[in-house]
């Protein structure tokens, strides 16, 4: 489903945002391995005695994210600088949305050095611990704490593989049998959209096989169909008429669900009204 701005020709309609519900796991609806990561730093320092703690690291996976980290430090008292790396992992990664996280923090290895030597210190590596630790998330940036015994370190993040946040909330409600399909959704125009007229599109992306007249799709100029070489059996774009079959469609050729003034309270949008799971299944609407 997406919604546009009404604009006099289909060529100018702005993309607001679009919204996924997967009926079945086929070649349209395709998923791949997890790659979130996060990369970030941390840092702490004390001018009293010029000690300073300082950590890079990168991680892949949720909600468990493991990978490796570089530390460089000094340690009250101590007037050289050390360096080490490990790995680490950490648990209850959560980028699915903007919000708050927290978890622990396991290191392979952490250091210690003499006290209060006030000169060279002779720094040793031992085994690593886990440490609490509470981060934010915006959607684009995070920022962590770690904590453990001698107080906390904080430091910022961002984040790969994280699709961006939707341009307006959105809500899905869905029963899904072997034989019928219900779906809808209540939409959340953004604050620049509401009081304007605008057109909400619903519209489905389906394996060609199951779209009526083979999802042969027609130019907006003419009745030629378009010839599709991309595998035996590709994903067309379509929409679901009033029988509750999918019919082949394009972009400039797609039907509005409704075109109105859009409200701050929102828009409910009917996606699928009671239509035969098979005719729709394997369809990313």
């Amino acid at each position: 489903m997406e919604v546009t701005r009404t604009a006099p020709t289909p060529s100018s309609r702005f993309l607001l945002a679009c919204a996924v519900l997967i009926l079945a796991v086929l070649p349209c609806a395709a998923i791949g391995a997890d790659s979130i990561g996060m990369t970030g730093t941390l840092a702490k320092e004390d001018p009293s005695d010029s000690s300073f703690f300082r950590a890079s690291f990168s991680c892949y996976g949720t909600p468990t994210c493991t990978g490796v980290f570089t530390v460089t430090e000094r340690d009250p008292g101590c007037t050289n600088v050390f360096s080490f790396s490990g790995e680490f992992i950490v648990t209850g990664v959560d980028l699915s949305h903007p919000g708050t996280f927290g978890g622990t923090a396991t290191s392979s290895v952490d250091s210690d050095s003499p006290a209060n030597v006030n000169g060279p210190c002779t720094y040793t590596l031992h085994a690593g611990s886990g440490r609490a630790y509470t981060a934010t998330w915006d959607g684009v940036r995070g920022t962590l704490t770690v904590f453990d015994n001698e107080g906390s370190v904080a430091g910022t993040f961002t984040a790969t593989g994280v699709a961006p946040p939707p341009s307006f909330p959105m809500t899905v409600t869905s029963q899904v049998t072997s034989t019928a399909a219900n779906v809808s959704a209540q939409i959340q125009p953004r604050t620049t959209d509401a009081g304007n007229t605008n057109s909400v599109f619903v519209f489905a992306y389906a394996p060609q096989s199951i779209v009526a007249g083979g999802g042969k799709r027609a130019p907006a100029g003419g009745t030629t169909p378009v010839r599709l070489l991309d595998g035996p059996d590709p994903c067309v774009l379509a929409q679901v008429n009033a029988n509750g079959q999918l019919t082949g469609a394009s972009a400039s050729t797609l039907q509005a669900y409704t075109t109105s003034v859009l409200t701050s309270q929102g828009q409910a949008v009917t996606i699928l009204d009671n239509v035969s799971t098979p005719n729709v299944a394997g369809a990313t609407m």
